[in-house]
């Protein structure tokens, strides 16, 4: 009953977050599909493929699961050391910044220096905070600015990874992509420069108009000054 009640808390904030985006950061089309997987046939979400780099082995499990109240959740179970994942590719931009977020539930994962259940971008290496040991609903997510000729993009919804194998059950639901404004000053901020950062945009432009406005000044000043209070060639 109380993993029903946080689905359909977690749905409730998805559904919200999904249907009224802040313009100044996540404003664009939600680009996942089934993100709250509730729709899908034969086993399989909608839109959702299942990876592993370790296949056959009888060190994994995978499945698909939606509670009464119609949410659903990408489930992944490693009885081995074992890396795995929950796959979704679609179409991106160039040079544009996107906000991944999903909700992570862990059983039992580990062991300490493995790399838990998580959010990441398969071409870029992007990733968000992992879960590990055993843990309620938790939101984690990154940001990242596509490269210059990229035009796809794969999220995974990963237990492990490719030197830190684990072990343990994790649950994923609630994943959203979308295109935003370049993001505040902040841990998981892939793939932007330093123009990207507000903050830094602001001092840098603020040293280049005060280093502008100077040599304004002072070219006006070598024209207008008379010869003799002129500064020497």
């Amino acid at each position: 009953m109380r993993r029903r009640l946080s689905l359909l808390a977690i749905a409730v904030v998805a559904l919200a977050a999904f249907s009224s985006r802040s313009p100044a950061l996540a404003g664009g089309p939600e680009l996942i599909a089934n993100g709250l997987l509730a729709q899908g046939a034969g086993g399989t979400p909608l839109g959702w493929r299942y990876q592993s780099y370790f296949p056959n082995t009888g060190a994994e499990d995978h499945s698909w699961q939606v509670d009464a109240s119609g949410i659903g959740t990408l489930k992944i179970v490693h009885t081995q050391m074992s890396d795995s994942r929950w796959v979704q590719e679609f179409s991106v931009s160039p040079r544009t910044w996107y906000h991944v977020s999903g909700w992570v539930r862990g059983e039992m994962i580990g062991p300490p220096n493995a790399i838990g259940a998580h959010l990441s971008s398969a071409q870029n290496g992007y990733s968000s905070d992992d879960v590990r040991g055993t843990a309620d609903w938790r939101q984690v997510g990154f940001w990242m600015k596509t490269g210059a000729e990229q035009k796809s993009l794969e999220l995974e919804c990963r237990l492990g990874s490719f030197s830190a194998a684990s072990m343990g059950t994790a649950y994923f639901t609630a994943i959203s992509v979308s295109e935003g404004a370049p993001p505040p000053s902040s841990d998981h901020v892939y793939g932007g420069n330093m123009w990207d950062a507000p903050d830094q945009r602001r001092v840098l432009t603020w040293l280049l108009g005060v280093i502008g406005g100077f040599g304004a000044v002072l070219l006006l000043w070598r024209l207008i000054a008379p010869a003799s209070g002129r500064i020497p060639r």
